[in-house]
C-alpha cells in the first residue's frame, strides 16, 4: 500500500518531495503512538 504511494508521488513529485514527505509521515506516526 505505502509503496505504491510512494510510487506514484515519486511519478508526480520530485524523489526529494516524496522522501520529505515519507519521513514527514514517519514522524507523525511516530508520535500518534506516543
Amino acid at each position: 500500500m505505502y509503496s505504491v504511494d510512494l510510487i506514484l508521488l515519486s511519478l508526480v513529485r520530485p524523489p526529494r518531495a516524496v522522501h520529505s514527505m515519507w519521513k514527514n509521515q514517519k514522524y507523525v506516526h511516530k508520535k500518534a503512538k506516543l
